[in-house]
């Protein structure tokens, strides 16, 4: 990770194991952030939806690197990911997140190659482990390895909850084409 991070923030590890010999594979570090948490994460309990989003530039609120990804070996690039899904709080952003299934739910766009995921099913469980079950259509596999921390930015004391969470980290996943 690229983020000096207190030792309080979530971590979550991505695994994903690939489902034959020939893969196209991803390899990304990220700094990003889940917004539009709705309804806000409370202190304790609550589930809802969210956004995310990674920075590529500087002008950021963590004035860490932008995110890049080295697709299939090629050197890091600048590059984006976006996504939406669903979570479930435990404590104030320990939370279980799923991916929304959906094509263009998520994104991850990688510099002159444009857009290399167009769908990916995950699902992120509060012990930290990330499971990708398919990238663009296909069944998704091993070699990947990583983690992501989030803290709140606001409070999730308020009457609200916190309805946005710094990220950074960084994770590796393998999938053949359908």
């Amino acid at each position: 990770m690229r983020s000096t991070w207190p030792a309080t923030a979530l971590a979550v590890a991505f695994l994903a194991l690939p489902a034959g010999a020939s893969a196209d594979t991803l390899t990304c570090e990220l700094t990003g952030e889940f917004h539009g948490v709705t309804p806000g994460a409370p202190l304790v309990g609550g589930a809802g939806t969210y956004l995310f989003r990674t920075y590529n530039t500087y002008a950021n609120p963590l004035q860490s690197l932008p995110t890049t990804c080295a697709y299939n070996g090629h050197p890091p690039v600048a590059s984006t990911i976006r996504s939406r899904g669903s979570f479930v709080n435990t404590i104030c952003g320990t939370f279980a997140v799923a991916g929304d299934p959906a094509t263009g739910a998520t994104q991850i766009e990688v510099g002159s190659a444009g857009v290399v995921v167009n769908q990916m099913t995950y699902r992120a469980n509060v012990s930290g482990q990330l499971f990708v079950d398919r990238v663009n259509g296909a069944s998704e596999g091993s070699d990947a390895d990583g983690a992501l921390a989030a803290l709140p930015r606001g409070s999730c004391t308020s009457t609200t909850g916190a309805a946005a969470f710094e990220a950074a980290g960084a994770f590796t996943i393998a999938w053949n084409a359908p």
